[in-house]
């Protein structure tokens, strides 16, 4: 079962999301884009196809097995044990569903993140907690 569907209005680009339980659409959200092109690239169009999306994030936030992590401090960035420990959280309440148990991280589009935070907010969560989810696993994702 597809997860969400796209259509344009007025020239931007709406998702609609699919409950999972009932299987009907959910009220069309604004992507905020113009080009279709831009809400399905690919944030991972390289590397190892047969990991996992959440494998990935269970390690992105590890101190000491981070690849991320590891050429933030040889850029010069400090990374404390305690911003790791958090961001490692947030991965875990807002990323860690079973709905990405399956997806592999070159499948990992842009769209699917976005339609995961409109998910979230539709669950009565605030913009600024909206942020800090795509902030822990958007970065790793750009470094990548």
């Amino acid at each position: 079962m597809r997860r969400f569907y796209f259509h344009a209005r007025d020239g931007i680009f709406y998702a609609e999301l699919i409950d999972p339980k009932t299987g009907r659409k959910l009220t069309a959200r604004s992507t905020g884009a113009t080009d279709r092109d831009l809400i399905v690239g690919n944030f991972a169009k390289t590397g190892p196809s047969s990991e996992l999306f959440l494998d990935f994030l269970d390690r992105i936030w590890v101190i000491d097995h981070s690849p991320f992590l590891s050429e933030k401090l040889r850029y010069g960035h400090s990374v404390t044990r305690r911003h790791a420990l958090e961001q490692a959280g947030v991965v875990r309440r807002y990323w860690d569903r079973k709905e990405w148990a399956s997806i592999q991280l070159v499948d990992v589009s842009q769209a699917e993140l976005k339609v995961h935070l409109l998910r979230l907010r539709s669950e009565g969560l605030a913009p600024a907690t909206l942020n800090k989810g795509l902030a822990a696993v958007g970065a790793p994702l750009v470094m990548r």
